[in-house]
């Protein structure tokens, strides 16, 4: 399996402006890697055709994942397992082939994901064994779903708010 950056027991880093494209073994690789990590600031970075966009694992817990372009990548754009109290703000997670954002486990809990937008993507995002502590929005705010007029037909655009009057809902989230 290929790394394109692997920050482990590694804290408060920025990584930011960098390109990871195509890498070697692309259907097996991950783009950039955090674990047991703190404080890490991941922004504005383009990260395409891997296997996963940007992995958080293993305790890798307080990072911000801000304003990176995520695509093409065959699993999926963002995946998070067993971490905590990360944010997730203003990313384009597009045309991955199954997620765009994969909550792996009920272990990852208090995330906060918002102003992303996912586009063409099989499956937006899940939540798996979510037990209702991870937000999909800053209370103000979610994300915009290039399905939801697919998935929601009958919703209607609340005038001058910029919001539809039906809430997208996130597999096995809250």
């Amino acid at each position: 399996e290929f790394v394109g950056l692997n920050l482990w027991l590694s804290n408060n880093n920025t990584i930011s402006g960098n390109t990871f494209d195509n890498l070697p073994g692309a259907h097996n690789s991950l783009g950039i890697v955090i674990g047991k990590s703190i404080g890490n600031n991941i922004s504005d970075n383009v990260i395409k055709k891997t296997g996963e966009g940007i992995s958080l694992w293993n305790s890798a817990d307080y990072n911000l994942i801000l304003n990176n372009i995520i695509s093409r990548n065959y699993y999926c754009g963002i995946s998070v397992s067993k971490s905590s109290n990360n944010k997730f703000i203003g990313n384009i997670i597009r045309y991955n082939e199954d997620y765009g954002i994969f909550i792996q486990d009920a272990d990852s809990k208090d995330n906060n994901i918002y102003h992303n937008n996912l586009i063409n993507i099989f499956e937006g995002a899940m939540n798996a064994m979510d037990k209702g502590t991870n937000t999909w929005d800053d209370g103000k705010y979610g994300n915009y779903w290039s399905d939801y007029k697919f998935k929601y037909p009958n919703a209607k655009k609340i005038p001058s708010k910029g919001i539809w009057d039906t809430p997208y809902e996130v597999e096995d989230g809250s």
